[in-house]
């Protein structure tokens, strides 16, 4: 008896709100997944611009000369750092 007053006291929910609830929640899990998709990459570049530090320390340390990599943007820049650089060890 009590179930039968429960369902008659909660209202009816229609089809097309069933399915909007469904297309929201779909879309909200697509959503996130995506951000988990950018985190991971994000967090990947970051890996490896670290490891790229982490060699360019360890060249230093260890007496070799400073090998950067140069993408023509900014080539003025990085040569006189590394002249800095050269002239700060001597």
């Amino acid at each position: 008896m009590a179930v039968l007053k429960d369902k008659v006291n909660h209202p009816a929910v229609g089809k097309g709100e069933l399915l909007a609830v469904h297309d929201r929640l779909n879309q909200l899990r697509s959503g996130f997944l995506n951000e988990l998709r950018k985190d991971r990459e994000q967090v990947a570049a970051l890996k490896e611009a670290i490891a790229r530090l982490s060699e360019c320390v360890s060249q230093l340390m260890s007496g070799e000369e400073f090998i950067g990599e140069v993408d023509g943007s900014n080539d003025s820049d990085i040569f006189e750092w590394d002249s800095e650089l050269r002239e700060g060890t001597k």
